[in-house]
């Protein structure tokens, strides 16, 4: 826990020092910012795989865990790369761009997600049928 709160107030300093630096040089401020959020983002490294961790202890208690795993893996990676990423389109100021990350984020999920889909619809259609 201590880890998360010590990456929320290097985030708030690089917001402040990105802020500052914008205000002299913006071009700067926009290369601070993709910066300071990749090295965040670095900083999740291993909070991140205790998180993959607990995860495998869950999935170890299901028959079909690993897949299901699998899958839940791919779509937090695809999750948390394109929200990185939507918000260093924004942080460069390119609204538009990062809507279109978000969108392909979601159509991606939704593509991802489909055997999962189909394995629900098939288990409801078994039980109403």
């Amino acid at each position: 826990m201590a880890e998360f709160w010590k990456i929320l107030g290097a985030a708030v300093a690089c917001a402040v020092m990105a802020l500052t630096l914008r205000a002299a040089h913006r071009p700067m401020a926009t290369a601070f910012s993709l910066a300071a959020g990749a090295a965040l983002l670095m900083a999740l490294a291993e909070p991140l795989r205790q998180a993959v961790e607990v995860l495998q202890g869950i999935a170890s208690y299901a028959p079909e865990g690993r897949e299901q795993l699998a899958l839940m893996l791919r779509l937090l990676g695809v999750s948390f790369a394109a929200e990185f990423a939507a918000q260093a389109c924004r942080d460069a100021g390119e609204d538009g761009i990062a809507l279109r990350v978000e969108l392909s984020a979601k159509v991606m999920l939704v593509i991802l997600a489909a055997p999962l889909l189909r394995q629900l619809a098939g288990m409801i259609l078994e039980l109403t049928a």
